[in-house]
């Protein structure tokens, strides 16, 4: 019985605070400019700037180190030639992209 209660809450917590993996939430992530950005991008193979996508108003990327930071991007502030809709798709890294170029 005592085994059961334990799944049971344990079930309850991972359906109450959600279960999201690599992707999290960033919707509300801080707003920055491109150049404090790349800053996370240029550290080689340990790079760990994702780009999760973008809607009519921010770019959307996550950096990966221990937790997870959200931050957004004004659209108006950086051109990205391939994006995509926020969420739509799997992040891509972002480490290396050719937009980071001249910041």
């Amino acid at each position: 019985m005592k085994n059961v209660s334990m799944a049971l809450g344990l079930g309850y917590l991972i359906i109450a605070t959600g279960c999201s993996g690599f992707m999290t939430s960033v919707r509300g992530g801080s707003i920055v400019s491109p150049q404090h950005l790349a800053q996370y991008r240029g550290i080689g193979s340990i790079s760990t700037l994702w780009y999760l996508g973008s809607d009519t108003g921010y770019h959307y990327f996550a950096h990966y180190v221990k937790v997870s930071t959200g931050y957004r991007v004004r659209r108006q502030d950086l051109a990205i030639p391939d994006e995509f809709a926020y969420r739509s798709r799997p992040a891509t890294f972002a480490g290396a992209a050719s937009y980071w170029q001249g910041l």
